[in-house]
Parts: C-alpha cells; sequence; structure tokens
C-alpha cells in the first residue's frame, strides 16, 4: 500500500452516476486494488447550520497502485505523496487514521466495517 497523503486519506468527490473506483482513478491517477474497510462514527455528526441538517460522516479506505503522473497539492492538502509501507507508522496522524492504518497492515483478510 502506499498512502497519496502523509495522513493517507484523499476525498474523493464522486459524481452522480459515477462508479466509485471510477472516481478514485480520476482524482489520485490509481489502480484500486482492494479495500481495507468502511469506518463510521456515530459521535461525528457535522451540523450544516445554514439548513439546520446534520449529517454522520463515513469514510471507505482503498488500497490502490499509482498509474501515472505526480501526486499534486490541491486546496484540499499542503502536501501530497506517496509513502512506501515501510514507512507509515513513523507518521504523526489523527487516531482515527492511525486505527485505519493499522487495519491495513494487520491483512486480516476480511474489510473492516465500523
Amino acid at each position: 500500500m502506499y498512502a497519496k497523503t502523509c495522513h493517507a486519506a484523499t476525498p474523493i468527490r464522486a459524481r452522480p452516476r459515477v462508479a466509485l473506483g471510477l472516481a478514485v482513478s480520476r482524482e489520485c491517477r490509481c489502480s484500486v486494488t482492494g479495500i481495507v474497510g468502511i469506518y463510521s462514527d456515530p459521535r461525528h455528526v457535522i451540523l450544516y447550520t445554514s439548513n439546520g441538517e446534520a449529517r454522520q460522516e463515513f469514510s471507505i479506505v482503498l488500497t490502490a497502485r499509482s498509474v501515472s503522473g505526480q501526486p499534486t497539492p490541491s486546496s484540499e492538502s499542503s502536501e501530497v505523496r506517496w509513502v512506501p509501507e515501510a514507512e507509515l507508522r513513523g507518521y504523526t496522524m489523527d487516531r482515527s487514521m492511525r486505527i485505519r492504518i493499522e487495519d491495513f497492515l494487520s491483512r486480516n483478510g476480511s474489510p473492516v466495517i465500523t
């Protein structure tokens, strides 16, 4: 696994009626090779004050391989790079990201669903 950022997370904005794999390929210039898991936290709810709507976030964590181009920062990132698997544990990151990385590194064979 290589992580696209030092926090191993890249928000993917799938367009309506576009398959997730195609959205990932377009955004990350990579080929999806597997799924680590689907993560949610019922304590993490986002309230939109403009309309009072509340949403619970979830993340789908995939494994992938680079197929072209160079990682490039966007308005959502200050630094972007591919990180070799052996270096992943050396990065400082949020607890929720650490759990996802450890789930990948444990390679238990089944996707995690929380």
